[in-house]
């Protein structure tokens, strides 16, 4: 399998709860440092890293990832650290095998018991941040307008981290809505009129404060069993609760954000394609 190949050379841990002791698989060096006994910045960082590199094999930059490991290995040299660039060296000839062996697709290894691994780690820690459990399906919703002509929304869904294209919907703003707020305010109340449609366990807004202090507490007081509800704010980007308006303490590289901010360029591409197509419909009729 894949995922045990690339564990060998690049390890993780597959546990869902943090533990008070090192897992099965640290002793294994499958899970190293394990997340349940990671002390100080030094592991926390190569932790991190480990995850930053395995995200880069999925989005096709393995070759980005030998060039890594391979400057690593030489810094062990330079530091007389023979043994361990011995182990390193391994590492890299492990992938080195595995990505002139595997089915490659446009540089991108298309295995997908490996891609169902990171969606279940990436749900895993969403579901830790927010203190909920479990998260199944969510739904994305963004704004797209010029001028505030020919306002559209989006809405995007994803079951276990996979879209769900079937199940997108698009929304033509009414009304005289002029700041984005109230049209996503418009576009949560239409949708949630549908009860036809499976209901989320987390609702995305693309937005901060602003967004959310409109939204919420109005679909709050009208629907009192209101999915979670979070936004995604920019510069830089940051997950914001909306029943309590805090930022969660997130890292750049964390697998929570990665997964939401997927979801936010999904929802705006959809948008935005729904938009330009009413604007080239307008200026066809126009002429």
């Amino acid at each position: 399998m894949l995922l045990r190949t690339i564990r060998k050379s690049i390890p993780f841990c597959s546990e869902k709860k943090i533990g008070k002791r090192e897992c099965f698989y640290a002793h294994l060096g499958l899970c190293s440092p394990c997340p349940s006994v990671i002390t100080t910045n030094e592991e926390k960082t190569k932790y991190q890293t480990n995850i930053r590199r395995i995200k880069n094999i999925l989005q096709g930059k393995g070759s980005t990832v030998i060039r890594g490991l391979k400057k690593e290995m030489k810094e062990l040299s330079t530091l007389e650290k023979f043994e361990d660039a011995a182990i390193l060296r391994n590492k890299i000839t492990g992938l080195e095998r595995l990505f002139s062996g595997r089915l490659v697709l446009d540089d991108r290894i298309t295995d997908a018991s490996f891609m169902e691994s990171i969606r279940e780690k990436e749900l895993q820690e969403l579901e830790e941040v927010l203190h909920m459990s479990p998260i199944h399906r969510i739904e994305c919703f963004d704004i797209s307008n010029f001028q505030f002509k020919n306002a559209v929304a989006s809405m995007v869904v994803s079951v276990d981290g996979i879209p769900v294209n079937g199940e997108y919907r698009r929304f033509k703003i009414k009304g005289r809505r002029i700041f984005d707020p109230e049209m996503l305010l418009e576009v949560l109340s239409r949708r949630m009129k549908h009860s036809e449609w499976p209901m989320p366990d987390l609702f995305v807004l693309d937005g901060g404060t602003p967004q959310l202090c409109m939204v919420y507490p109005q679909l709050k007081k009208l629907y009192p069993h209101l999915p979670r509800m979070i936004g995604i704010a920019k510069r830089p980007d940051r997950i914001i609760r909306a029943d309590t308006l805090t930022e969660l303490p997130l890292k750049r590289d964390s697998l929570s954000l990665h997964i939401i901010e997927r979801l936010r360029d999904e929802a705006h591409r959809f948008a935005k394609k729904y938009h330009t197509l009413l604007r080239k419909n307008e200026v066809q009729y126009t002429l």
